[in-house]
């Protein structure tokens, strides 16, 4: 006859289990997103666009370009430092 499930030992080694090899896992990547964007203002601000990147800190940008896109041309610029 089988014994009954005891649940306590089930939850011992599931902590211990994840105890053990969470410490292994990836870490997850903080990448830089794109968190604000403002373009085609009416106004004086027509034609100026506003573009926020956020990211961990100390995250270099160098070499990463912004391009708007207006359907059938580009204007690309490099990020300042």
């Amino acid at each position: 006859m089988n014994a009954p499930l005891r649940t306590d030992s089930l939850f011992a080694r599931a902590l211990i289990f994840f105890v053990i090899f969470g410490g292994f896992a990836a870490p997850a990547s903080a990448g830089v997103i794109l968190s604000e964007i403002f373009y085609d203002a009416e106004g004086s601000d027509d034609g100026h666009v506003f573009v926020e990147l956020a990211g961990p800190p100390g995250t270099l940008l160098d070499g990463w370009q912004v391009e708007g896109v207006n359907g059938f041309n580009g204007v690309a610029g490099d990020l300042p430092s």
